[in-house]
């Protein structure tokens, strides 16, 4: 069992999830395999690694995310900081690294505060990441006010390449973060961008829509809750409909004349209007919930044949709950 590699059965247990083997599934028969799968799935253990500043120094702390078995003596299930040596006992089979976040302390410290490391230079960040990021899977996540401190950070990680990019706006370095991401990282699928961002920042979303990403099983998705003007908003539509890897996007604060770009509109019972554009080479629809004036959103969605009738499939009333 321990003899089959990790990143062969992450594959699977994707697959699985994703309900893309559901007939391989109901015919695997082999006991042994069964057991592989689930003694991988239980034993998981996925980190990240929270980093702020203490002053003229940098701390850090590994916090636990998640893991469904406690199989290293000490350590607890639920969301924690945990000591490093903790970490190495795990090993890179069962140890899922998943990110950094810069932020503060979220979580409460243990009394010893053997858990937190000290830094001397942002460079000590990346050799902790490029120790235990064994897989490709990264994300950037930033929680914090803009800072000198978060620029540092966020320069020194541009030479990571992230697969989902979280970011509150902190000055031209988190814009320049996600320029290089969107520009040399084939493997960027999830982008979210928080706050007030520069309306410079909007040719790089569009270039991000544009781009194909045929490689990954679920596309390009696209979360922005900052303002979005209406040429911009046209534009976004347009893009997207030449997108060739584009699956999901989600956008608050929709122009208040966005109604302008409806090609289907419908009610339900409770008087909720809903927009869908049609996109004919991708077979899909958009989805846009124009009921609430404060908070409108727009969402994409996949659709297997593109008619019409198809949006209804999908439990519409339920969609607009994010």
């Amino acid at each position: 069992m321990d003899s089959v590699p990790y990143s062969f059965i992450d594959g699977v247990v994707l697959l699985l999830h994703n309900n893309t083997l559901n007939r391989l599934a109901d015919s695997i028969s082999s006991v042994s395999w069964k057991q592989i799968i689930d003694h991988h799935s239980i034993n998981r253990c996925s980190v990240f690694l929270d980093v702020w500043s203490a002053g003229d120094e940098i701390e850090c702390a590994f916090l636990q995310w998640g893991t469904s078995r406690v199989f290293v003596k000490g350590m607890k299930p639920g969301r924690h900081y945990v000591p490093l040596e903790k970490l190495e006992k795990i090993g890179p089979r069962f140890l899922r690294f998943k990110g950094v976040r810069t932020t503060f302390p979220r979580y409460p410290l243990p009394e010893a505060n053997n858990c937190i490391l000290s830094l001397k230079s942002t460079s000590d960040i990346l050799k902790l990441v490029r120790r235990y990021a064994i897989n490709d899977e990264l994300d950037i996540i930033s929680v914090c006010d803009a800072t000198e401190f978060q620029k540092s950070i966020l320069g020194c990680l541009k030479e990571i390449s992230f697969q989902r990019v979280l970011l509150c706006y902190n000055g031209i370095a988190t814009e320049h973060l996600v320029r290089d991401n969107i520009d040399n990282n084939p493997r960027l699928m999830n982008l979210k961008l928080y706050g007030r961002w520069p309306v410079s920042i909007l040719p790089s979303i569009r270039k991000y829509l544009l781009r194909s990403n045929r490689t990954a099983y679920s596309g390009n998705n696209l979360y922005l809750t900052f303002v979005v003007q209406s040429d911009f908003f046209k534009d976004l539509l347009e893009a997207w409909k030449k997108g060739e890897g584009t699956r999901g996007c989600i956008i608050y604060n929709l122009p208040p004349d966005a109604h302008k770009y409806r090609e289907f509109m419908t009610e339900d019972d409770k008087g909720t209007q809903y927009l869908f554009v049609r996109n004919e080479s991708r077979k899909a629809l958009v989805y846009c919930d124009l009921s609430h004036p404060a908070w409108a959103c727009i969402r994409f969605y996949k659709c297997s044949c593109g008619e019409f009738d198809c949006a209804w499939k999908m439990n519409l009333p339920r969609l607009h709950r994010f």
